[in-house]
């Protein structure tokens, strides 16, 4: 197997994934016996709004659904960032039986950084092989952050905290103040998403992960995009 040559494929699904605005991980599944592309994933949690839009999850589906099965025995994952625990578990449960990744995750990484869920004592057998072109995958999340942190600095966080501001928030959001003060009772950071004066919608956060995000006027969700970024910034000790 050319390792080189299916992550230069996965690479180019991250640039597809960044050029739509989503954190650029893209992700193919090789057949092992004739290096058949069965399936092909990049990034598109921001665009279906879903927490299964992940690149390796994509990929999984559509190499089950071209092979007929939900077992890739037979079959190698190459991925540009190091399997979160969702995906990671999709793997092992797809019987693959091999992950190849380019970037290390040094906070969702279960292939090794944060920690290694094949070594878990549940029997599987999947080889792991990190750091195949990691500069070039890392270079592409880097670029993606990069410009990300320039479009956010006219996007503000003001954190909730008092009785005026919850009734607001929940007004501007759709959300009942009970449910907004349950959030802060959790211990999450509720702010409102600001440019300038103008307020643009409410965000909840717990330890710089996302809970809530609500933009009321689909005019304004281009520039709240990178709020993530911002929160995970500003969630940094």
């Amino acid at each position: 197997m050319d390792d080189i040559y299916y992550m230069k494929l996965a690479l180019s699904l991250a640039a597809e994934a960044a050029k739509e605005g989503e954190i650029p991980v893209g992700a193919v599944i090789v057949r092992n016996s004739d290096g058949f592309v069965a399936g092909k994933g990049r990034n598109t949690r921001e665009k279906s709004r879903s927490a299964l839009g992940h690149a390796e999850i994509s990929a999984v589906s559509e190499a089950c659904s071209v092979l007929g099965g939900w077992r890739l025995e037979g079959c190698t994952m190459y991925v540009t960032l190091e399997p979160c625990p969702m995906c990671a578990g999709a793997v092992m449960n797809s019987r693959m039986d091999r992950i190849v990744f380019g970037a290390h995750d040094a906070r969702m990484g279960a292939c090794g950084s944060v920690s290694d869920i094949f070594s878990l004592g549940f029997g599987s057998t999947t080889e792991i092989c990190g750091g195949v072109m990691e500069d070039e995958c890392s270079a592409l999340l880097k670029d993606f952050f990069g410009g990300m942190r320039k479009r956010s600095r006219a996007v503000r966080l003001t954190e909730i905290k008092t009785a005026d501001q919850i009734k607001r928030a929940a007004a501007l959001s759709g959300l009942s103040a009970e449910s907004i003060e349950a959030e802060i009772a959790l211990g999450r950071r509720c702010c409102f998403i600001r440019k300038k004066k103008r307020l643009l919608g409410y965000v909840s956060s717990e330890k710089g992960i996302i809970v809530n995000k609500l933009i009321p006027q689909p005019s304004d969700r281009a520039a709240c995009e990178d709020i993530e970024e911002l929160i995970l910034r500003e969630a940094e000790p």
